[in-house]
């Protein structure tokens, strides 16, 4: 059944990234270049950055591993529910359609992906929305599936790493979103990294 449509922000793209297992080490850098550009560039009344940060392409881009739009349909849980409309706009707009999108969601939260026209995975992101609860076992569920599919990672950028064969990693990290979206200090804190969120301090990946 597809239920309503999913609405994204503007600039909640990919702040929540599935990504080869690769590049782990990317990830961790740009984490790294993130928290530096973050203290350079922080306002002084500490709300807000003065200059954005663009993440850099990944070394190793989602194609190659060639997932299959049907191999990732059929991995996600039976619990969460599909939508075939995601819509994105600006906070003053009611939104447009993204093409070749789809989403399955667990209360608000969403895993979202896009396809090619050989219905291979181009987009891959996690948009998180207020998980708790029932919402926990589904996403852990359906992240642990993405890593059988693939050997992957999740990296939220706002500090968080994921090894999604490890279930205990996926569980602390979800464990570790508070009821808006992050804790209530804005921050997320998985395997030894924490920062404070840059959801106004990065741009969306190249």
């Amino acid at each position: 059944m597809l239920w309503k449509p999913l609405w994204i922000h503007e600039d909640d793209f990919n702040q929540a990234q599935f990504m080869p297992l690769g590049c782990w080490n990317f990830c961790c850098d740009e984490l790294d270049k993130i928290d530096a550009h973050d203290e350079t560039h922080r306002v002084p009344d500490g709300i807000g950055w003065t200059k954005m940060y663009s993440i850099q392409p990944s070394p190793q881009p989602l194609v190659d591993i060639r997932l299959k739009l049907s191999d990732l349909s059929a991995a996600m849980p039976w619990r969460m529910r599909k939508t075939k409309r995601v819509l994105s706009g600006g906070w003053s707009e009611e939104g447009s359609q993204l093409p070749s999108t789809a989403a399955y969601l667990a209360g608000s939260n969403a895993i979202v992906f896009s396809w090619s026209d050989d219905k291979i995975i181009n987009d891959f992101w996690f948009h998180e929305a207020f998980v708790s609860g029932w919402q926990r076992g589904p996403l852990l569920e359906a992240f642990f599936r993405i890593g059988i599919l693939s050997p992957m990672l999740l990296v939220d950028w706002r500090g968080a790493l994921v090894d999604l064969s490890d279930r205990k990693a996926i569980g602390d990290y979800l464990s570790a979103l508070g009821p808006v979206g992050s804790k209530s200090d804005g921050s997320v804190s998985v395997g030894g990294k924490s920062s404070t969120s840059r959801a106004g301090g990065t741009g969306e990946t190249e």
